[in-house]
């Protein structure tokens, strides 16, 4: 019973990190307009060869709240 929930936790932790790596990627190549294309490349790559150092290192370094525009408020 034991080997069945450590697989079970195993497995919802690596579906969560599928999803993230996903959301990540898609937020590098869609929402990310002032990153240069190189850049952009770079952190796909990274994601998608490293899932788990990949998501880590993007959600560490990436400096989002400077090329995320989409997200930014209006202000007058």
């Amino acid at each position: 019973m034991a080997y069945t929930l450590i697989h079970f936790v195993l497995t919802i932790l690596t579906v969560l990190v599928l999803i993230l790596d996903i959301l990540s990627i898609w937020e590098v190549i869609f929402k990310a307009d002032g990153r240069s294309s190189l850049n952009k490349a770079f952190w796909v790559l990274l994601i998608f060869f490293f899932p788990y150092v990949g998501l880590f290192l993007y959600l560490i370094f990436s400096r989002r709240r400077d090329y995320n525009t989409l997200d930014s408020p209006c202000l007058p």
